[in-house]
């Protein structure tokens, strides 16, 4: 297992690398990607999203339409010291049906999501070096070789971080001990049950990107190497992810034993370049739970073409993923790619414009049981997204 890593770091290094050898276009327009401080003292934002979603599968089936409110606060407290909050207000409508109880997870609702509450220290930022701590309802920083892993969602927790950047080149260093749960309380398990679930990772990414500071990059490589652990898994987190695809000794509907204790690691890789007013991208990722003996891996391999023009860009991927049945726990990793015991594909098209913050996009899930699940035989699912996004900086 140690090998298939190994070969992973190195391939998804010298690929990429051979890539920015070849002569590049100095850009204007930059791809959007995730920021750990904004560098503003105070900021209020305000997103909406509309999103359509059709999902049919052997256990559920559902047609949902949502409209999203996203408030997003930042405000600093000290000159180290700072609060994040961001929470969303759902409005959904459609209809749904399940076979099981809990088995359908797009059931329309309408909730108040926290999605995030951090306190955030900033003890040391000096040049080339900035270290940080969070604590709070901490939103994971969902860098590459995680995606399978863990769903977005928010863990009440610590967090410590120290990021290196120098010239183009950078290293993130960091450590999560935190308590897993899902985004909002009403979306929690709805029982008291033994277990007191926590989650552990500790995680150093490497990379080039000649905008590592900016909120934007069109050209960067990533590398990404983790460890994890879950520990006292619920028992009815334990039920839920049987129907999810997990090993499970199975008590009654509402109670299980996991088989599998979950400890083990992820490896990933991404890169992009852009060329004059064309881009091409490629990720990949492993997860290795070392304490099953089989059906432990899941795999995700991504590629990615884009066409810039002016503040726009438009992309075109497709991912192909696989996930086995106890590579990681079920309840808690991430819904778009179906969970677990599941491989499949999923093709995306996305509109982007740097300028007005406006973001168009299209997702197309095909998924089956690699093989047959706790509750059906040869069952597959489909799964249709639709979305339009905006923001708007209110200051």
């Amino acid at each position: 297992m140690t090998h298939t890593l190994l070969r992973m770091l190195i391939v998804g290094f010298i690929l990429p690398s051979f890539a920015f050898s070849q002569s590049t276009e100095t850009i204007t327009t930059k791809i959007k990607k995730s920021k750990i401080i904004d560098e503003k003292t105070d900021e209020l934002d305000l997103k909406l999203k509309s999103q359509y979603l059709s999902q049919e599968s052997e256990l559920s089936k559902t047609n949902r339409f949502q409209a999203r409110f996203e408030v997003v606060f930042n405000k600093e407290i000290l000159p180290s010291f700072r609060f994040e909050f961001e929470t969303a207000f759902n409005l959904e409508n459609g209809q749904s049906d399940e076979l099981y109880e809990n088995a359908n997870e797009f059931t329309p609702e309408n909730n108040m999501t926290f999605r995030k509450g951090e306190f955030v220290w900033n003890p040391l930022e000096y040049k080339y070096l900035n270290a940080y701590a969070k604590a709070g309802a901490i939103k994971l920083k969902h860098s590459e070789g995680r995606d399978l892993l863990i769903g977005p969602n928010v863990y009440l927790g610590v967090s410590e971080h120290l990021d290196l950047n120098y010239k183009n080149y950078f290293a993130e260093l960091s450590a999560y001990q935190t308590g897993p749960r899902n985004i909002n309380t009403s979306n929690r398990l709805d029982r008291v049950d033994e277990g007191d679930p926590r989650f552990f990772m500790e995680s150093l990414t490497i990379g080039y990107d000649p905008d590592y500071k900016s909120s934007y990059s069109d050209n960067y490589i990533k590398l990404n190497y983790s460890q994890f652990a879950f520990t006292d898994l619920s028992t009815s987190v334990a039920a839920t992810s049987y129907l999810q695809g997990n090993t499970v000794n199975l008590q009654d509907k509402s109670n299980g034993q996991f088989q599998y204790a979950y400890k083990g690691n992820t490896a990933g890789a991404s890169g992009n370049l852009r060329i004059y007013n064309f881009g091409i991208g490629a990720r990949s990722e492993t997860v290795i739970n070392n304490s099953a003996p089989r059906n432990n891996q899941a795999n995700l391999v991504g590629g990615y073409l884009s066409f810039y023009s002016g503040d726009s860009r438009f992309t075109l991927g497709l991912e192909n993923f696989k996930t086995q049945a106890d590579a990681t726990v079920a309840y808690y990793s991430n819904a778009i790619y179906r969970r677990t015991n599941v491989e499949g594909q999923k093709i995306s098209f996305d509109y982007e414009n740097r300028l007005s913050e406006l973001e168009v996009g299209f997702d197309w899930v095909r998924a089956e049981d690699i093989f047959d699940s706790n509750l059906t035989k040869d069952s597959s699912e489909d799964i249709v997204v639709l979305f339009i996004r905006k923001s708007y900086e209110i200051f």
